[in-house]
Parts: structure tokens; sequence; C-alpha cells
């Protein structure tokens, strides 16, 4: 049986957004010129 994955995608971002959440994690928005505005 074959495990679903994520695509894994390169790309330069400038960071718009950025909230820390709990002690270890981060949420981050991005825009890239390829793929726009991301969460």
């Amino acid at each position: 049986m074959e495990r679903s994955r994520d695509k894994l995608y390169r790309s330069e971002a400038v960071v718009l957004r950025r909230v820390d959440v709990g002690e270890a994690d981060r949420v981050l928005t991005l825009y890239t010129p390829q793929f726009g505005k991301l969460r």
C-alpha cells in the first residue's frame, strides 16, 4: 500500500506574517512569485 505524501516545492518567498503557536510551532504567511500568497 502506497502512502500519500505532500509534494515538495522550492521557491523564493517574502514573509508577510509570522504567528507563534504554542512553544515550538509557528505559522507563516508567505508571498511567492510562482504561487502567490501561501499560508
